[in-house]
């Protein structure tokens, strides 16, 4: 029987050493053995990085990709476009207090997602795998949580990492809902011209889980949030401290991440 196409689509600065990163190549074999798969890997060329957020200073990134035979995109994010939206970002609060340095990373990875999204859309496939290339996950779990039988509306990310807004770390899904979100960097001035408003936004301004949960709002997607915990690496060669979940406070504000949970729980049990 003839398998369905996957495109398993990375992006990141390459914070991972190569040898760091057999928990993907383990979810590649694991992939491959009931979808075909296509690679896209998607890295900033920057170099360089400097987080004062994360304590990473003047850190060197890797030059290696992930995979042998990937369609690779490799170029400096910082464009044009990035410095009218940054600039434009500006006129809202700094969400991060980072002088609006989250703003500009924020910015880089989508246009990332961009590219990613105008390559697939080329692509005859029937779903996509999007992940960061900076985080830790067990493969066989996060392999047997991606369904096949979803609808167009319908798409999977986890239940953690959401900040009130929709965990942006993985998102897979059908080819157009996934290349619909991906690209969700068209939505990013209507967002921040909203964000006061969202009952959800701890400020108004710009960040990527408010974004993620704003794009999925205005085209009525559907979530399965499923118990995918994971850890982010950062490129000082440590796993950054991660929450289970937010502060009691902030709780009422997770409730689409709930419902998409146990949405998760009736399509893995009933």
């Amino acid at each position: 029987m003839k398998k369905n196409k996957i495109i398993l689509a990375t992006y990141g600065i390459g914070r991972f050493p190569k040898n760091k990163t057999q928990h993907y190549q383990e979810l590649y074999k694991i992939l491959s053995q009931k979808f075909e798969i296509e690679i896209i890997e998607a890295r900033n060329n920057i170099k360089q990085f400097s987080n004062d957020r994360s304590g990473e200073i003047n850190c060197s990134l890797t030059e290696d990709f992930i995979f042998k035979d990937s369609y690779r995109i490799k170029k400096d994010y910082k464009n044009k476009f990035h410095d009218n939206l940054l600039v434009r970002s500006m006129e809202f609060n700094d969400v991060h207090e980072d002088n609006y340095r989250s703003n500009s990373n924020l910015i880089q990875q989508l246009l990332m997602l961009q590219d990613i999204s105008n390559e697939i859309k080329k692509n005859n496939c029937d779903y996509v795998l999007s992940i960061r290339d900076d985080i830790f996950f067990k493969p066989v779990k996060l392999a047997k949580c991606l369904f096949k039988d979803i609808d167009e509306k319908t798409f999977i990310t986890s239940v953690f990492h959401s900040n009130c807004g929709i965990s942006e770390r993985f998102v897979f899904g059908r080819k157009r809902i996934i290349c619909k979100i991906l690209k969700r960097i068209d939505l990013a001035e209507d967002f921040m011209k909203d964000s006061a408003s969202l009952s959800y936004a701890r400020s108004s301004g710009l960040n990527g889980e408010y974004l993620m949960r704003y794009c999925c709002k205005k085209d009525s997607l559907k979530l399965l949030c499923a118990p995918i915990f994971t850890k982010r690496y950062r490129a000082n060669g440590i796993f950054a401290k991660e929450r289970i979940t937010l502060r009691p406070k902030y709780l009422i504000h997770e409730w689409p991440s709930y419902i998409g949970y146990i949405n998760y729980l009736r399509k893995l049990y009933f």
